[in-house]
């Protein structure tokens, strides 16, 4: 069984939305977290295999 995962993260100053894709192209997970150091990291922190990572951030208005 392949471990990978695929996670996208759009993140904005308040907020961060989550997506996990598996290695079969399923959404596995979605969510949103506060943009907060210790959230980012309890939520990796739930995952296991081969994470894959991606992120969109807008510039500064």
């Amino acid at each position: 069984m392949d471990s990978k995962k695929y996670i996208g993260m759009d993140v904005h100053k308040e907020s961060i939305s989550l997506a996990v894709m598996n290695a079969a192209g399923k959404i596995v997970m979605e969510c949103v977290i506060e943009t907060k150091a210790s959230m980012i990291l309890q939520f990796f922190d739930g995952l296991r295999g081969d994470l894959q990572v991606t992120y969109q951030a807008g510039g500064i208005c």
